[in-house]
């Protein structure tokens, strides 16, 4: 009888979501000494057999069949044939099959050549796809019950069943530099439309609240006037406010393509700062997923009130402890309380 133990990990050009995941719990708990988490899954196996190498190439069949996906996976087998010291071997990488989808130039397509490209050839580069193959995303996602699905050369390599895993257009590009390979997010919409919006007019107003973006200096801020709108999961900023700000990183970022009220728009997302003030002076700062739009004076979201400089939704209330009064007679809206931070 030999004990066989299979350790299978995601490939290490591939991102791991649920690391990045955890990794972020890990800091907000405050273990910002931890670098980077890998998440596998291990198998232990007993087998009838004495030869190792024979038992070896039968668990081996077993994770091309069952235990592992070859296509985004590594796995490692050691067998202990009666022998309390593990036979370490190598992990075996396996060749990646062809993709599902295969006639996008984007899978084909260097870093540094998407590094190349302005933001509305990235955003159409992704809408792309999507017209191309949205009933292939659809189906992907309906499989999988998922919010997210991450694509790499035609393989899905990670998905998610919320948006609070979804990783950032910061992240995806750090992971492509890493990799040399590119990774292409595709989601559900970011707004829930039910009806179009009505015309702006003396008797039909958006409640707004006042807030502040800041950066990780203190001293580089925007504030901003923003509309509520409860149909939105995502706090929703022009690119250029945040840019003219300094508040935009430098480094690559992936541009995704989305629709709202039948027009599309580009955008990035983020995790945002963002900071309130409370009728007594209390301050509050909360993290809050961005989605930065590019060409926002163009955007659907200004084609109703070409004024809005913001569009905050419901996880802006969930990441901000506050009370906020809002006052349909006067059309005025209340920050009345925050946790001081």
């Amino acid at each position: 009888m030999a004990k066989v133990e299979v350790t299978i990990q995601l490939k290490p050009s591939l991102m791991d979501a649920q690391g990045v995941t955890i990794n972020k719990a890990l800091h907000n708990l405050g273990y910002n000494e931890v670098k980077g988490v890998r998440i596998g899954k291990f198998v232990e196996l007993e087998i009838d057999g004495d030869k190792p190498a024979d038992i070896e190439v039968r668990v081996r069949e077993m994770c091309e069949k069952l235990l592992a996906n070859p296509i985004i996976e590594d796995y490692q087998v050691n067998v202990a044939a009666g022998n309390p010291a593990l036979e370490v071997r190598e992990p075996r990488t396996a060749h990646a099959t062809k993709p599902r989808v295969e006639d996008w130039r984007g899978f084909h397509m260097s870093v540094s050549e998407y590094e190349a490209l302005d933001w509305k050839e990235r955003g159409n580069l992704h809408a792309e796809f999507q017209q191309l193959h949205g009933d292939w995303i659809e189906q992907q996602m309906q499989e999988r019950g998922a919010k997210w699905i991450l694509v790499v050369e035609g393989a899905v390599i990670a998905f998610g069943l919320s948006w609070q895993d979804c990783p950032n257009s910061l992240e995806l590009g750090e992971q492509c530099l890493q990799s040399q390979k590119m990774h292409w997010l595709f989601e559900k919409l970011l707004c829930i439309e039910e009806t179009a919006w009505s015309p702006l007019s003396e008797g039909d107003c958006y409640p707004t609240i006042s807030l502040e973006i800041v950066g990780n200096n203190p001293s580089v801020s925007v504030q901003l006037t923003a509309d509520f709108d409860s149909g939105s999961n995502a706090t929703l900023v022009g690119e250029s406010t945040l840019r003219l700000a300094g508040l935009l990183p430098s480094r690559l970022m992936l541009i995704q393509t989305a629709s709202h009220l039948g027009r599309t728009f580009q955008y990035a997302s983020l995790p945002l700062s963002v900071l309130v003030t409370d009728e007594s002076g209390n301050r509050q700062v909360g993290e809050v997923d961005g989605a930065i739009v590019y060409g926002w004076e163009g955007s659907p979201f200004t084609s109703i009130n070409p004024r809005r400089e913001a569009l905050v939704g419901r996880n802006f209330l969930l990441s901000l402890p506050a009370c906020i009064e809002l006052d349909g007679i006067t059309r005025h809206t209340r920050i009345t309380k925050v946790s001081s931070g």
